[in-house]
């Protein structure tokens, strides 16, 4: 098996001390087995796709808008709920 250094900071790697029951070589590995498993997945859908990455940057764009559009809705609604004159009365 294979040797990995993995660099963490001073105030992890002192609670990672505490932790002593943990087996962090473990952790790590499922870790990294589980984002190679995912970045594999990923790949394989991406690469039968035909969208480019204009298409995606402006897919998410007009997802972020519609978004966007909903929740200034939502809160037009809910200010809208609290202009009413029974809650004007309890002011």
């Amino acid at each position: 098996m294979a040797n990995v250094t993995v660099s963490v900071s001073d105030s992890l790697k002192r609670e990672m001390e505490g932790l002593r029951m943990i087996n962090w070589s473990e952790i790590a590995r499922e870790a990294f087995s589980k984002t190679v498993e995912d970045l594999k997945l990923l790949k394989s859908i991406t690469s039968k796709s035909k969208m480019s990455e204009a298409d995606a940057i402006s897919i998410g764009r007009r997802i972020r808008k519609g978004i966007g559009k909903r929740h200034e809705e939502n809160n037009k609604k809910k200010i809208k709920v609290l202009d009413t004159p029974e809650i004007m009365k309890i002011a």
